[in-house]
């Protein structure tokens, strides 16, 4: 679990100082100062429309009330949203797993919805890439069953 944890932080740590334009460490600084990640994104000029991501379906839990906000704003208010920091790193990841994966953000809020974190997903997504179906059971369609 605490892998887990740890990796959907890595993740909102990297998207705001890339944006940011500062080392990583400047962003975990605050976050150990006690700041929350909208504070801080606020901070280096990122707001909510920098975390947003289209979708072709109405998202549930963890991504529902954010997209609420979103909805229910006109897009040139989007600025005015006030993510949590819950919001902020589903949102990131989301974003991450989507856009570097090139891979649907439909499919990764299904396998989110289920329960999955978001590195057994990141997993399974590069594995199904790579055409190996049944990598959640540890197999392969590769000689062996093993694990690239």
């Amino acid at each position: 679990m605490k892998f887990h944890f740890q990796l959907k932080l890595y993740t909102v740590v990297f998207f705001i100082a890339g944006r940011a334009g500062v080392d990583p460490k400047v962003i975990v600084n605050l976050r150990l100062e006690g700041n929350s990640w909208y504070s801080i994104s606020i901070r280096y000029g990122i707001y909510p429309d920098a975390y947003y991501v289209p979708l072709t379906v109405r998202p549930g839990p963890p991504y529902g009330k954010a997209y609420g906000y979103y909805k229910n704003k006109p897009k040139k208010e989007w600025k005015k949203i006030k993510l949590s920091d819950n919001d902020i790193i589903n949102l990131v990841n989301l974003k991450f797993i989507s856009e570097h994966n090139k891979y649907s953000p439909e499919k990764v809020i299904k396998m989110r919805s289920k329960g999955e974190h978001y590195a057994e997903i990141n997993t399974n997504v590069k594995a199904e890439k790579r055409g190996e179906k049944n990598h959640k059971n540890g197999k392969n369609k590769h000689k062996g069953g093993k694990k690239r």
